[in-house]
């Protein structure tokens, strides 16, 4: 049942109202009326489909054969899907209809209808040469090929589709290649996103293995894999600098690709965005940053990405003016409603960020949204990320105590201290935690010298310098736990947090 699902999901994301070919039942037939009930939700397994159609189990007969029909006909569908009223892109539409018409050249063919075939064939050629669908056109070429020697005997017909062939059989099999080595890569990643720094020299191998294909081979795909391949292989190992400089090339190159799609660009600008950020080139950055959100269409979920990696970028180069307007743009969008509970606690998170800002005079204008901030419902409405022991509950748990310091309510922070160190003495004993396990220290420092700023600057001596030992990217693949950076932040709280009055001298 799982893939009929899956199809009706993707017949009716295209807007394809019935599942209906000529000749066949009309819109008050069976397979229609579980395809409505299907897309409506009333049917979501074959337990309940064979009840709604029949009254009977979904091991009978009657409705094995309906689902294998009902199969069937959706399959059929997707060949009918009208790719101009789904808004593709040009090389979308090419692929699309590109495939279509390969389906119904080969029937065409095999049925002896071979000016049919070469009509369609002609077809597919020129929009796979023009959009560099190589497999497309690899297999076109080689049917006109056929035709051209067996049916025409027409030389120079024959040699134009024989280089044509030559040529995309050539690339073919460079991106086969490039394809197989990022498949070998990337499967470590599928279930695991840690650092895995032991695949480092493999990549290389096979970047290596593949750059010589550069000089010949100009498709977007085959440099697709390429480019992916080698920026891996710098992330990997962490050479940023590298990484910077290949991602750099690759944009440049897609930038020449007039059907180069959007989101391949903006995965390298992501790509040196993220670069900028770990070796503090926060200027070039934000200039990236601000491309990549220039290009992506507004509301969907690439611009909401992009919108989030430059509010990360802008906390970290300290322009919290810039990021607290980016926030306000995604938050007031009509489309963030729609956004899957985790990225909208998200932007949650760097909602009580700006409130601790504000609290502290280091934003300015900040809006009745922050300054109606209540702590208890924000700790209720990051669910998800609560749960995450080792992630950014950590953030959570540390927003929590620094949101109480810039209120002074010392009291609940000194209740709070005990916990948070069973906390970290619990769970952020591992590489990735370690900044956080430092900056939980400078907070019981901070506790210990009775929130004395002067006081708590020398008791954190010790934590600071392990802090800034190790740099933030180095101890964790996913940094979005450090939203400010924790040397930063302790900068502000010895700036700004004043002890209690009966404390002062």
């Amino acid at each position: 049942m799982d893939v009929i699902l899956e199809l009706v999901e993707l017949v009716k994301t295209h807007k394809v109202d019935q599942v209906e070919l000529i000749g066949q039942e009309g819109p008050k037939g069976q397979l229609n009326k579980l395809y409505d009930a299907i897309k409506s939700g009333e049917v979501k397994s074959d337990d309940e489909a064979a009840s709604f159609l029949f009254d009977l189990p979904p091991g009978h007969a009657n409705y094995r054969k309906l689902k294998q029909r009902f199969k069937d006909r959706l399959v059929n569908t997707l060949l009918f899907i009208d790719t101009q009223r789904a808004s593709f892109s040009d090389v979308q539409k090419a692929y699309y209809n590109g495939y279509r018409l390969w389906a119904a050249a080969r029937v065409a063919f095999g049925r002896g209808a071979r000016q049919t075939a070469m009509d369609l064939c002609q077809t597919i050629l020129r929009q796979a040469l023009r959009y560099e669908l190589t497999e497309l056109a690899m297999l076109s070429s080689r049917m006109l090929t056929i035709h051209q020697a067996d049916m025409k005997g027409s030389k120079k017909g024959f040699t134009y589709y024989s280089k044509v062939l030559q040529e995309q059989l050539a690339n073919f099999q460079a991106e086969t290649l490039a394809e197989g080595y990022y498949n070998d890569i990337i499967r470590h990643f599928s279930r695991s996103r840690a650092a895995q720094p032991e695949l480092a020299p493999k990549t290389a191998t096979y970047v290596t293995a593949l750059k010589p294909y550069l000089a010949t081979t100009k498709t977007y795909y085959f440099n697709l894999m390429y480019y992916t391949l080698a920026s891996m292989q710098f992330e990997i190992g962490n050479d940023i600098r590298s990484m910077l400089a290949v991602s750099e090339e690759a944009l440049i190159f897609f930038k020449s690709k007039e059907h180069a799609p959007v989101n391949t660009k903006t995965a390298f600008l992501k790509r040196l965005v993220y670069g900028a950020r770990v070796v503090e080139e926060y200027e070039k950055g934000l200039q990236w940053a601000e491309e990549s959100l220039e290009i992506a269409e507004k509301g969907t979920l690439v611009w909401f990405t992009n919108i989030k990696q430059f509010i990360l970028l802008s906390f970290h180069a300290r322009k919290f003016e810039k990021a607290y307007a980016l926030y306000q743009e995604a938050v007031s969008h009509t489309r963030f409603s729609y956004l899957a509970s985790a990225q909208q606690e998200m932007f949650t998170i760097y909602g009580a960020y700006f409130y601790f800002l504000d609290q502290i005079g280091e934003l300015n204008n900040a809006s009745r949204r922050i300054k109606q901030f209540r702590l208890n419902r924000f700790l209720n409405s990051v669910p998800n990320y609560s749960k995450d022991k080792q992630g950014l509950n950590v953030t959570i748990l540390v927003l929590q105590v620094l949101i109480q310091i810039s209120r002074r309510e010392f009291g609940n922070v000194i209740d709070r201290m005990e916990p948070l160190g069973t906390y970290r003495a619990r769970y952020l004993k591992q590489n990735s935690s370690f900044r956080a396990n430092c900056f939980i220290r400078l907070l019981d420092a901070l506790y210990q010298a009775d929130f004395v700023p002067e006081k708590a600057s020398k008791k954190g001596e010790n934590a600071f310098q392990k802090l800034n030992s190790v740099p933030f990217w180095e101890v964790s693949a996913d940094d979005e736990t450090e939203i400010v950076r924790y040397d930063y932040l302790w900068e502000l709280i010895l700036k700004h947090i004043a002890p209690p009055k009966f404390l002062k001298s």
